[in-house]
C-alpha cells in the first residue's frame, strides 16, 4: 500500500479550490452590468461554489478513504466504513489516466490564476466595470480574449477524468449507489453542461460590453486577438 497517489491529490484540491474563489470581492452595485439573462444575476453566485464543491467532495473523500487505509485505527474503520459501500478500496497507485487528469487540473486552474494576476482588481465574477477600469490586453488576453473561461474548461475535464479513472474513489467505492453521491455527480454533471453553454453566451455579453466602454481600443485588441475562446474556430 503507497500514499503516491496524494502527491497528485492534495495538490489538484489546493489549486481547483483556489482557482474557483474571487480573487475579488463583489463590485459595487453602479458597477455591476444591471439587467441582461436570468443566468447573469444567479451564476455569479452559486456557480463558482457548486464547482468547488462537486469538484472537490470525491477528491477530499479519496483522500480520507486512502489515508484511512494506511494508517488503520477505530476512527479510520468509521471513515471507511462510511465512505466506501462496496467493500472495494481504490487504487492506491495512480494509473495514466489520473495521470493526464491531475496535469488537466493543475495546468487549467494555474490558467486561472494567471488570469487572476493579470487582471488584478478587474477579475471578479459578476459581469462589471470598474470605475477606472483598463482593457487588460496582456498575457493569456494576448492569446484568446477569454481565457479564463478556456482555463475552467481545461479544469473540469482534468477532475472528470480523475472522477473517472479506473480505480478511482467515484467508481470502485459504490458511492455512485448512495443519495449524496448521485448528487455529487449530477450537480457535476450540470455544471459541466453549464460551462460549456455559458461559456460561449458570457463571452459574446462581455464583448459587446467592453466595446461600448473602449470602443476603437477594444476594435485594435479583437483584430490582433481574434479569437474569443477556441483559437482557429471562436
Amino acid at each position: 500500500m503507497t500514499l503516491m497517489k496524494l502527491l497528485f491529490l492534495v495538490p489538484s484540491v489546493f489549486v481547483f479550490n483556489n482557482a474557483y474563489i474571487s480573487p475579488n470581492p463583489a463590485p459595487n452595485d453602479d458597477e455591476t452590468i444591471s439587467g441582461g439573462p436570468l443566468y447573469e444575476r444567479i451564476c455569479p453566485v452559486i456557480f463558482p461554489i457548486l464547482q468547488r464543491l462537486s469538484g472537490l467532495i470525491p477528491c477530499v473523500a479519496e483522500i480520507a478513504v486512502i489515508l484511512a487505509a494506511y494508517f488503520p485505527s477505530p476512527v479510520s474503520t468509521g471513515i471507511l466504513s462510511i465512505l466506501v459501500h462496496s467493500g472495494e478500496l481504490p487504487d492506491m497507485v495512480p494509473n495514466t489516466y489520473f495521470i493526464l487528469g491531475t496535469i488537466f487540473v493543475l495546468l487549467g486552474c494555474l490558467g486561472r490564476l494567471w488570469c487572476f494576476h493579470v487582471m488584478g482588481r478587474h477579475f471578479t465574477h459578476e459581469l462589471s466595470l470598474r470605475k477606472d477600469h483598463s482593457l487588460v490586453t496582456a498575457g493569456p488576453y494576448n492569446i484568446v480574449r477569454h481565457p479564463g473561461y478556456v482555463a475552467s474548461w481545461i479544469a473540469s475535464f482534468g477532475i472528470s477524468l480523475i472522477y473517472a479513472s479506473p480505480g478511482s474513489f467515484m467508481r470502485s467505492s459504490g458511492w455512485l449507489s448512495t443519495y449524496i453521491g448521485r448528487t455529487v455527480f449530477g450537480i457535476w454533471t450540470l455544471q459541466l453542461i453549464l460551462t460549456g453553454v455559458l461559456s460561449f453566451a458570457r463571452a459574446i455579453s462581455e464583448d459587446a460590453m467592453l466595446r461600448q466602454r473602449f470602443g476603437e481600443e477594444w476594435v485594435r485588441w479583437s483584430k490582433r486577438v481574434r479569437y474569443r475562446l477556441i483559437p482557429g474556430v471562436f
